[in-house]
């Protein structure tokens, strides 16, 4: 194998270790109902699940930083809220996102 095939192969294992080892990225957000009533919602919080089930949230403005045990700790800090609701909404691969 010549040298640019190896490098090739090593940058192909490399890219495919960051992909088993990544992170998964999530969105906590916020669901309440307005004055009004009608239902509103806002992302209150980003966070990364690591492989052990933990995770770290930050608040979206940056003010507030948690370490969890799961993420879903995230949704329900959130719930704890008066009025409030949290859920996940986990970001895949380009940025696609789904609620489970």
């Amino acid at each position: 194998m010549g040298t640019a095939q190896h490098a090739e192969a090593f940058a192909r294992e490399m890219r495919d270790l960051v992909e088993a080892t990544a992170p998964r990225l999530f969105a906590v957000v916020e669901q309440f109902a307005t004055r009004d009533g009608e239902p509103d919602g806002r992302v209150a919080a980003w966070g990364l699940a690591h492989q052990d089930g933990s995770a770290y949230v930050t608040s979206a403005d940056g003010s507030m930083r948690m370490s969890l045990r799961t993420a879903e700790r995230a949704a329900e800090w959130i719930s704890l809220r008066p009025g409030s609701s949290g859920s996940l909404i986990w970001v895949g691969a380009g940025g696609v996102c789904t609620g489970d």
